[in-house]
């Protein structure tokens, strides 16, 4: 599993965009996924998530994604913060980046992440796979509403 630290880069009437801080360390630096389009209905925390978890091993040597992994995967609440699981099939193929869509669909029948675009040499031999599994989440710890103490025992 590889996590990538996301960073909002623009708001749209329906979705965020959300692009990677880690990039591919060439002489133009690309972020490692350029656009990642949330839709605004599908996440309804204040907390926005900065984190992206896919689900992928990696080749030691390169560290380029290869050979997915199953997980354990659930909508709801990781252990930080709100999070929420997707499954990402590709859409179309362009010449140095792959686009996805998640399976999983928002209210209007809307794919809840219309567009995650990875940068296609982050993977080995430049060959994506078909589906991926990631998990939004948010570092950001809610804390209780003001006004509530936690009382000792």
């Amino acid at each position: 599993m590889v996590t990538l630290e996301l960073v909002m880069s623009e708001t749209y009437s329906t979705v965020y965009k959300l692009v990677s801080v880690q990039t591919d360390g060439a002489a133009w630096p690309q972020p490692l996924i350029s656009g990642l389009y949330l839709r605004k209905d599908a996440w309804d925390c204040r907390y926005l998530p900065d984190k992206v978890s896919i689900y992928m091993d990696t080749c030691g040597k390169t560290g380029k994604l290869s050979n997915g992994t199953v997980p354990d995967i659930g909508l709801g609440r990781s252990s930080f913060g709100p999070s929420l699981s997707l499954d990402l099939a590709g859409d179309a193929e362009y010449s140095d980046h792959i686009k996805y869509l998640s399976l999983q669909e928002s209210r209007p029948r809307q794919p809840i992440v219309n567009g995650a675009y990875f940068l296609k040499n982050w993977f080995s031999g430049e060959v994506p796979p078909h589906v991926i599994s990631i998990r939004l989440w948010s570092s950001k710890q809610l804390s209780a509403p003001e006004g509530l103490l936690a009382l000792p025992e």
